[in-house]
C-alpha cells in the first residue's frame, strides 16, 4: 500500500520562468536571475533534471490557468 506517486503539469517550464511569470502575476516587482550554477537541495541541476519520468500522472491544467486561479483577487 506505501509507495510514491509522481505528479506533473501539463507543460514543461524552466524554473527561472516559471517564477518570473508568478512575480509578474502577484505584481511583485523582484527581478529573477538565472545562475546555471546554482544549487537545489545541495545539487548542480541540469536542464532536464527536475521533469516527471516515465509512469507520471500528468494533471490537465496549464500553468498559466493555475497561476491566473491563484492570483485573483491578491
Amino acid at each position: 500500500m506505501n509507495g510514491r506517486v509522481e505528479i506533473a503539469g501539463p507543460e514543461e517550464y524552466r524554473m527561472d520562468e516559471f517564477f518570473r511569470q508568478a512575480l509578474t502575476a502577484w505584481g511583485d516587482p523582484r527581478e529573477v536571475v538565472t545562475d546555471p550554477h546554482a544549487r537545489y537541495f545541495g545539487s548542480e541541476l541540469s536542464e532536464r533534471s527536475l521533469v516527471p519520468g516515465d509512469g507520471a500522472v500528468l494533471g490537465t491544467i496549464g500553468y498559466r490557468d493555475w497561476l491566473g486561479r491563484n492570483t485573483t483577487g491578491k
